[in-house]
């Protein structure tokens, strides 16, 4: 089978076609201002003819794209009432930030905060998984926005953003 496959140039077209496309998934990190910056050259991290440009990601060619993104957050204390996590889209054609994804949720219930639990340390997570399928331009830049950053968990696999063409 192998070798029918090798002497077969439509067969190796399609295969390195297939090899090819375009993928990106990259892990987060903090700068020394505290912001959240993406990464594409550590762990599992990796870039496949996309480009991780100003802390977003230039789609390489025109067509459909698998969107995602994970953030964990965590602590000890409920001193915000919401976390948020968006990932938006710049294009040329239409040159302003367009939220495409946005998700946010609650730290701690009511419960949490009432007189029997302010004396005992809360210690929680919570995640924002986000993806969804869109039609992308050559050149569209992919980002992130997320609220509250200090307390993301930055931990391998908790927190990443990528795409790939479909």
């Amino acid at each position: 089978f192998f070798l029918c496959e090798e002497g077969n140039p439509e067969a190796q077209k399609q295969t390195s076609n297939k090899s090819q496309k375009s993928a990106a998934h990259l892990v987060g990190e903090t700068n020394a201002d505290g912001k959240l910056i993406w990464v594409g050259d550590v762990d599992h991290a990796f870039l496949r003819t996309m480009k991780l440009v100003n802390n977003s990601l230039v789609i390489p060619e025109d067509g459909l794209y698998f969107v995602y993104s994970q953030v964990v957050f965590r602590g000890s204390s409920c001193p915000y009432t919401l976390l948020t996590h968006e990932i938006l889209r710049f294009s040329d054609s239409y040159p302003v930030e367009v939220p495409l994804l946005s998700a946010s949720k609650s730290i701690c219930s009511i419960e949490t905060g009432s007189h029997h639990h302010q004396h005992r340390p809360h210690h929680w997570h919570k995640s924002i998984y986000q993806g969804a399928v869109f039609s992308f331009n050559r050149g569209d830049k992919l980002s992130t926005l997320t609220e509250h950053v200090s307390l993301l968990d930055l931990e391998q696999g908790k927190t990443f953003f990528g795409a790939f063409a479909l």
